[in-house]
Parts: structure tokens; C-alpha cells; sequence
């Protein structure tokens, strides 16, 4: 079987969840390779940039926010249900501080800046809030703020993505993008070896402009008008 490029890992999408994949990888000694359809940042470049943690973070001790493991997963228990398992549920409320921490050290940047209202998104002046609805259940679950919004001008996605980013091409990450994973290479034994994949990248630069273009055009109306955002994406997606 032939290759045309060999890695210990192959990630597939570029946001930051991709990113995180990468990097940890990258810092177990793993060469890695990133494939994204587009040019990389996905949903979270999108997004507002927040981070729901808790359990007493150095944000939330910088803005004098006292917050335990129990109370976040008090809360989270009436909010999820059995959506995900006890144990899961319990992990993630206490590797939350240390989470936040990764990220930090990693570039992105986030502070206590605390928001004094209930807000569905905070203003460039504060970046830790009640991103949940923990006063509704203040009877039941201690409330505490637990929106880390990386810092940066508007809708801070684009920040959190651009830093993680970078975090993983620092490490040697090699990011394709205009590159498409079509379907696993399973061997005889039934595991997965490799990815097939089709890609823009040896494609004329006319063409690869137009991709590009066609896709940054289609984004937001995605959020806005979805008729309009399909309409632009189509030939993007084919």
C-alpha cells in the first residue's frame, strides 16, 4: 500500500477541539497531520470564544469568585440530566481548573474580569460571567460565574483558534487545508491505518481562490439566513 504522506497521528478538522488533539499528540512525541475541508478554525472561529469551567480556576480566584467541584456539578447534574454519565460528568467538573490552565499556557488568553449582570454576552470589558443559568438554581446548586471568554475585541472565537493554532504549528503540526477525508484505510485486521482523502491543494490557484472565497462568503449567512448560507455553500461543499 502506498502513501502520499505518513504520520503517527492524522486529526481530522481544524477547530479547536482538532487543535487540543493535535498538540497533546504532538507534545507525546507523535508527528502529526491536520486535515481540514476548509482553511481551519470551524464552529469556534465562529463562536464568542467560550469556555464553560469552573471548580475554582485562577479566573475566577482573580475575581474573588469562590466555586468548588461539588457546587459545578450540582449544578451541571440539573442541567444535563443523564445526558452523559456520572463519572464523565464528575471528571470534567474536576479537571476544569487544570483545563484552563492548559489553555492559558498554551496562549490563550483569558482574565477575572468579572461581568456585573446577567448578560447572554458580555461586553469587551469583561470576560468571566454567568454564561449558564446557575441563578435560576441558586436554591439547589451555590452559583458561581462560569463563561471564560478568551479575551478579544467583538465575538472572541477567532482569538481562541488563532492561538491554539499556533500552539500546534510551535509544536510542528503540519496543517492541510482544502483537504477532504473521504473514508478510512482499514487493513485486514480491522484497524484503522490511514485516510483517503481528495484535496484543492495541487488544484490551479483560481480554483483554490474561489474556494476560499465561496466559503468565507457562506459562513455567516449560515448563522443568519441558512437558505442563503446552503445557497453559497453548495459548490463549496461539492
Amino acid at each position: 500500500m502506498g502513501w502520499d504522506l505518513e504520520a503517527d497521528v492524522v486529526v481530522i478538522g481544524f477547530g479547536a477541539a482538532g487543535a487540543c488533539a493535535a498538540i497533546e499528540a504532538a507534545e507525546a512525541g507523535a508527528s502529526v497531520v491536520v486535515l481540514d475541508r476548509f482553511g481551519g478554525g470551524g464552529a469556534t472561529a465562529l463562536s464568542g470564544g467560550v469556555v464553560y469551567a469552573g471548580g475554582g480556576t485562577a479566573q475566577q480566584a482573580e475575581a474573588g469568585v469562590t466555586d468548588t467541584v461539588d457546587a459545578m456539578e450540582a449544578y451541571l447534574r440539573l442541567e444535563v440530566g443523564d445526558a452523559v454519565s456520572p463519572e464523565t460528568l464528575r471528571r470534567f467538573c474536576e479537571q476544569s481548573p487544570a483545563m484552563m490552565t492548559w489553555l492559558t499556557e498554551h496562549g490563550v488568553p483569558f482574565e477575572g474580569s468579572l461581568c456585573p449582570v446577567k448578560t447572554s454576552y458580555p461586553t469587551n470589558r469583561h470576560y468571566l460571567y454567568h454564561s449558564g443559568s446557575e441563578l435560576s438554581f441558586a436554591g439547589v446548586a451555590p452559583p458561581a460565574p462560569r463563561g471564560h471568554r478568551a479575551k478579544g475585541a467583538g465575538t472572541s472565537g477567532r482569538v481562541l483558534f488563532q492561538r491554539l493554532a499556533a500552539a500546534a504549528a510551535d509544536r510542528g503540526v503540519l496543517t492541510l487545508g482544502q483537504t477532504i477525508a473521504t473514508a478510512p484505510v482499514i487493513d485486514d485486521d480491522g484497524a484503522v491505518v490511514g485516510v483517503d482523502c481528495r484535496s484543492l491543494r495541487a488544484a490551479p490557484r483560481w480554483a483554490r481562490l474561489a474556494h476560499r472565497v465561496l466559503h468565507r462568503l457562506s459562513r455567516k449567512p449560515f448563522l443568519y439566513a441558512p437558505k442563503i448560507g446552503r445557497l453559497l455553500h453548495k459548490p463549496v461543499a461539492a
